[in-house]
């Protein structure tokens, strides 16, 4: 698929939602901040637990894992800021479908011992998703590193698989 398909396909997402035509019958959108350590569900994950929207409620506050319900094109764009303060030197963490990994964080600014300010980075990828495909944020700096009101996950089904 091109950056134009990609492109055109989310113009119509967006069109779709803003005149009423989907329902969480036909869609799976979320977008949640403020991150906490991970259930022992992942290893060394975090977990997002204010919901901003959960349409399809695919995404679980309680573990951290967004499942697939509904086959198709899904974008998923993360955004990871290092907390303020000494003592933190570096963040990372790796968004995984199925426990691949498929894009990765890492923020160190200066590459010092320690770095006081606070700096984000933002990664974002579309990925064909199957029913029961998961998808996590794994590998992960503990979330104390990070600045849980500056943080987000979100994602969101660009169109369904053809049958």
């Amino acid at each position: 698929m091109t950056h134009a398909e990609v492109q055109r396909d989310l113009l119509v997402f967006f069109t779709r939602i803003v005149s009423g035509q989907l329902s969480s019958n036909t869609t799976s959108a979320f977008s949640v901040k403020f991150l906490r350590d991970a259930s022992s569900t992942l290893l060394h994950g975090i977990r997002f637990t204010e919901v901003l929207l959960n349409e399809g409620e695919d995404y679980s506050t309680m573990s951290g894992i967004f499942t697939c319900r509904i086959p198709g094109l899904y974008f998923f764009t993360v955004t990871l800021t290092k907390q303020r303060g000494s003592g933190i030197n570096l963040i990372n963490c790796q968004l995984k479908i199925n426990s691949v990994n498929k894009l990765s964080i890492y923020v160190d600014p200066y590459e010092t011992y320690v770095d006081i300010g606070s700096y984000s980075s933002t990664v974002s990828g579309a990925f064909a998703l199957m029913v029961g495909d998961t998808v996590t944020l794994e590998d992960c700096s503990p979330a104390s590193y990070f600045d849980p009101s500056r943080s987000s996950f979100s994602g969101f089904l660009i169109r369904e698989a053809n049958n």
